[in-house]
């Protein structure tokens, strides 16, 4: 298959953009969203009146914002807080793309193409409200519930066979996870436009919009004839899925930040946990 027809085909054609609509005289606006990282599941669209976005399309970017790995509470909250006029940034769910948010990390993508690139900034969202897991022992000054959430292997396994992970796997013996994030609570306001856009700032690949990632790829002539398998489809048990290259880039770069290599060390992990994003996750 041509690259051209592989980039016809690919997901990234398909987008549409379009503005949110407010619901006549009352100042609603005419956009109503379910899913959510809560839910295992993408942003997706449930209602729109008068016109504009499309029942059932997955929800990329809110003013150009990406919303991909936030909570359901956390989007209606960009949603709601966003400067008019909203533009917003959709796609219909497709075989590599769906709502599945765990398929889609599971996935195995060409480094440094548009999908590969959007698991990076789908993980820096989901860690705005979720804690990463492991079963390696922790190391000097870290601290459990902010730095990681240290558990057992039989701990890991439980939480794997639950569904409670979106995301897990191996590396360098020890097991990784990622946690399905939380409902928010009334204690825990959703985070507005202006906040989220603030915490994007401390991310390098975050602060990539949808538009960005695409540019970059079409620069570096990335292909994307990527099998889009599951690490579970290519042989290995379904339960535990080795870390795709990306996430395990990912965890890398975490650990050799924390072993004093590079940036210095920083806790804080979106909201309530100390606010903006850590330093240590921008080499990723």
């Amino acid at each position: 298959m041509s690259k051209a027809t592989v980039k016809k085909l690919h997901w990234r054609s398909k987008v549409q953009e379009s503005f949110v609509p407010l619901g006549g005289g009352s100042g609603e606006l005419g956009l109503a969203i379910g899913g959510g990282a809560d839910y295992g599941e993408f942003p997706f669209v449930t209602a729109a009146h008068g016109g504009g976005a499309t029942v059932a399309d997955i929800i990329l970017e809110i003013g150009g914002t990406p919303v991909l790995g936030m909570t359901l509470g956390d989007v209606r909250g960009v949603l709601n807080s966003c400067p008019h006029p909203i533009r917003i940034k959709t796609v219909s769910p497709g075989s590599s793309l769906c709502k599945d948010l765990r398929l889609y990390l599971s996935k195995c993508f060409t480094p440094g193409s548009t999908d590969s690139q959007l698991q990076q900034l789908i993980r820096e969202n989901l860690y705005l409200r979720a804690v990463p897991c492991t079963t390696r022992q922790p190391r000097d000054g870290e601290i459990s519930g902010v730095d990681y959430n240290f558990v057992s292997i039989e701990e890991f396994f439980s939480l794997e066979e639950s569904g409670a992970l979106l995301e897990s796997g191996k590396f360098k013996g020890n097991y990784y996870g990622t946690p399905r994030p939380v409902h928010i609570g009334p204690e825990s306001p959703p985070i507005t436009y202006q906040e989220h856009r603030n915490l994007l700032r401390n991310f390098r690949t975050r602060s990539k919009s949808l538009s960005n990632l695409e540019k970059a790829v079409e620069e570096g002539d990335n292909s994307e004839e990527d099998s889009g398998l599951s690490a579970g489809s290519a042989g290995f048990p379904p339960s535990i899925v080795p870390l795709s290259q990306s996430w395990e880039s990912a965890v890398g770069s975490r650990e050799g930040l924390e072993n004093g290599i590079g940036v210095g060390r920083g806790r804080g992990r979106g909201r309530g946990r100390g606010g903006g994003g850590s330093g240590k996750w921008s080499a990723a």
